[in-house]
């Protein structure tokens, strides 16, 4: 699947497990409902995939998840037909932007910690 530079998309339903995802316009993930990627390699090339951003992060209740898919037996993937990647690749060569909700990153406690 490749997303041409002057294509804007947003991502509102599950993606089909994909060979590839080439984007060179901009993908959004739907800010009001929970949606996934499924490639095998993905490569944000000269455009942008963004979920949320900094004054409008995703919502606790909101999941978008990117999952890469593969086994150590499959094909390898290749950047530009020079670089041999693997076979589960998330390649940004350009903007990803990824802004959740604030969450506690502490906790209190019960013991001491030794």
């Amino acid at each position: 699947v490749y997303i041409l530079p002057n294509w804007r998309m947003i991502l509102d339903v599950d993606t089909p497990i994909l060979k590839k995802l080439e984007i060179n316009g901009y993908l959004k993930f739907m800010e009001t409902k929970s949606v996934s990627i499924h490639s095998s390699f993905i490569h944000i090339r000269m455009g942008k995939l963004e979920s949320g951003n900094i004054t409008h992060p995703t919502p606790k209740d909101i999941t978008h998840q990117v999952l890469l898919n593969g086994s150590r037996t499959d094909y390898a993937n290749a950047l530009d037909n020079f670089v041999e990647l693997g076979n589960k690749v998330l390649v940004n060569s350009a903007s990803l932007e990824l802004h959740g909700a604030p969450k506690t990153s502490w906790t209190r406690l019960l013991h001491n910690a030794f």
